[in-house]
């Protein structure tokens, strides 16, 4: 189910019992937390990634100073050390969510989550089945991104490529017979998502954008179909389709139905888009196992003009 809120009827959210956000480098990071601070919550979890920008350690201590909770900690994850990232998450649900008495919402801020780290937390949370009816997962929307460049073609959030690895959770089963398909939901890294495709070099290759009526604006759609028109005249070999990205159910559905003519494949998807189509990307390699889902960390971010945010909150409830 889905709703949607502007970031000034936050406020009138009930029964919350757990907030849990992520502290990025983005102002995007402390603007639901802010517009929730009037709320008492007995239980508030940041989680911040301490190996990355400075920023993200600042704009954790200020969402902390922010939230108005009895009792709430930040939670240290590694942006180089998947491993590490993996079991501090682990031990938080564990010992503070599954540990503790909940009623009501587990309301859940996944704007600034990193695209492994909130893979991850949705492969360990779907274990708990005590826990996930009464998960809330919001979404605040970006208005822009990349602010400062105003050409489609020079927009850019992040460059380079450090290290390609499979997101733990989701390594999928590989079978050396099988033709191998590539799947990249992609967002505005034409440089990066090309390299992506040569790194992998597969059989199939697939890029998947929002649709015009599926996307948050109709400039974001504009920005990433062009980046895909750009990708497939380098490579006229590559299939194109378009999903929603603006809900999780429409677009784990959308590239489920899609997978059924690679089902003879070995599938491998990367998320590269919005947190919202990431959730789905992450609920279809929990469903089906034989998908991998892989994370493309980036060298550099363009972190002082990386989105403006915008008003509007999509909410999200029992997806799993």
């Amino acid at each position: 189910m889905k709703e949607i809120f502007t970031l000034k009827d936050l406020d009138t959210l009930k029964n919350i019992d757990v907030f849990i956000c992520a502290a990025g480098f983005e102002n995007r990071s402390y603007i639901i937390p802010t517009a929730l601070a009037t709320i008492e919550i007995p239980n508030s979890i940041i989680f911040y990634i301490n190996d990355f920008y400075i920023e993200n350690i600042n704009n954790a201590d200020k969402i902390y100073s922010i939230l108005n909770s009895n009792f709430k900690q930040r939670v240290e994850l590694k942006y180089n050390n998947p491993s590490f990232s993996y079991k501090a998450i682990k031990e938080v649900i564990e010992n503070n969510l599954n540990g503790i008495n909940i009623s009501g919402k587990i309301l859940i801020d996944i704007t600034t989550f990193s695209h492994e780290h909130l893979l991850m937390f949705i492969k360990i949370i779907s274990e708990y089945q005590n826990l996930t009816d009464k998960i809330v997962f919001c979404y605040l929307e970006s208005k822009e991104y990349s602010i400062d460049e105003k050409d489609y073609d020079k927009k850019w959030l992040t460059k380079g490529i450090k290290e390609v690895r499979t997101i733990i959770g989701y390594p999928g089963n590989f079978d050396p017979s099988k033709e191998n398909h590539l799947l990249i939901i992609m967002g505005f890294e034409n440089e990066r998502t090309k390299k992506i495709i040569e790194i992998f070099d597969y059989e199939h290759i697939t890029l998947i954008n929002g649709a015009i009526e599926e996307s948050i604006n109709n400039e974001h759609y504009a920005i990433n179909k062009s980046k895909c028109n750009n990708l497939i005249e380098l490579f006229p070999n590559i299939n194109n389709i378009e999903v929603s990205v603006i809900d999780i159910i429409k677009c784990k559905k959308h590239i489920e139905a899609y997978l059924d003519i690679y089902n003879n494949c070995n599938n491998v998807i990367i998320p590269m888009n919005n947190k919202i189509s990431t959730i789905a990307c992450g609920l279809l390699g929990i469903s089906n196992k034989d998908i991998q889902l892989s994370y493309i960390s980036a060298e550099v971010y363009n972190k002082f003009n990386y989105s403006m945010h915008g008003e509007n909150v999509h909410m999200f409830k029992n997806i799993f």
